[in-house]
């Protein structure tokens, strides 16, 4: 019997040592380590987007969408969009990072469009790691219905994608 595991009607004792053939011990607790809690997300975090021809991709925890955890190395760009609605006329601003090309659509018109790529720099800023907030861009908007496509294009044989916030 091993310490720990009551016999029926007998009160759980975690403490308790181990009995195994002759020889004692003592439990030792889970090893795993505690997972840590989930980052908080800045507000108007986009947690999800719709992938044109693929369907709904999440982002991770820490709030950036690695599409290279949903698409193929051969895929060389995905459209990613979502619908808002203003209930007034407002500035939306939006707060991004990415890698490696994008372009930003607000209702078929760019806003952004940029390129983030990898470069064998010292500096982390250089290369092309994704960085949410690194680049922002704004746009007035009246109330109503908006559409909002992310162009993102693979340009590298490694990790691609985004983290996008958005507010008005």
């Amino acid at each position: 019997r091993l310490g720990g595991s009551p016999r029926v009607g007998e009160p759980p004792e975690a403490d308790k040592p181990a009995l195994l053939a002759g020889h004692q011990g003592v439990l030792l607790p889970d090893p795993t380590p505690p997972r840590p809690a989930a980052p908080k997300l800045p507000r108007g975090t986009m947690t999800e987007w719709f992938a044109e021809g693929y369907g709904l991709v999440k982002v991770e925890p820490h709030g950036i969408l690695l599409l290279n955890r949903y698409f193929p190395l051969a895929l060389k760009e995905v459209t990613l969009s979502r619908l808002f609605v203003l209930e007034y006329d407002a500035e939306v601003r939006m707060a991004f990072g990415f890698s490696n090309d994008i372009a930003i659509l607000l209702d078929g018109e760019t806003v952004f469009s940029g390129s983030h790529t990898y470069r064998p720099t010292p500096d982390r800023a250089g290369r092309g790691y994704i960085q949410p907030g690194q680049h922002k861009a704004a746009k007035k908007l009246p109330a109503g219905e908006h559409t909002i496509s992310v162009k993102v294009r693979n340009s590298e044989p490694f990790g691609w994608g985004l983290a996008f916030s958005i507010a008005a």
